[in-house]
């Protein structure tokens, strides 16, 4: 019964992230990244800082933001994390770190999720990102440009995105 309340108030806050989404910045050059990923999926950001390599960003400028199903023997240094307990009944943040992602103003988010998962969605909806970057099957709404490749395909994802903005100039490649 929570279970159902809790997904309903979750999707009501990813439709009206969405509709207060700033998308002024939509058309700047990328310098910034941050990535937003289940790590039941993908287990190392080394893989992803490929990504970056490949797009010319360095590593001061990249985030990384991860989900995770709880487990407390199971903790990554490598990168901030956040689980569905960092999230009120409502749908809102209860954690100072996510909070603090959501609000920066990234140049671009590149959201690593096969298809639809509702509290990577809802980071991404809230998130100040002035560019975002989506995979195949995932939610339409959230992303300005959407590649067609799986969660494990990573450097086939990183040449389609290079080349997709390469081609909207937001490169200094």
């Amino acid at each position: 019964m929570f279970e159902k309340l809790r997904r309903k108030n979750l999707q009501k806050q990813i439709d009206k992230a969405l509709l207060n989404r700033d998308v002024s910045g939509r058309n700047g050059k990328i310098k910034s990244l941050a990535f937003l990923y289940n790590e039941d999926v993908i287990s190392s950001v080394s893989e992803m800082k490929k990504i970056a390599d490949v797009l010319n960003i360095s590593e001061e400028q990249i985030t990384f933001l991860s989900f995770v199903t709880f487990d407390k023997k199971n903790t990554s240094l490598t990168c901030e994390q956040f689980t569905n307990r960092d999230f009120s009944w409502k749908g809102d943040l209860k954690r100072k770190e996510l909070k603090d992602f959501v609000h920066i103003q990234f140049d671009a988010l590149v959201y690593f999720q096969d298809g639809s998962h509702e509290f990577l969605d809802i980071v991404a909806a809230r998130s100040a990102a002035k560019f975002k970057i989506g995979l195949l099957n995932s939610d339409e709404r959230i992303h300005d440009l959407m590649i067609s490749v799986t969660a494990k395909e990573i450097d086939k994802a990183a040449q389609e995105i290079k080349k997709y903005l390469q081609i909207m100039g937001k490169l200094d490649i």
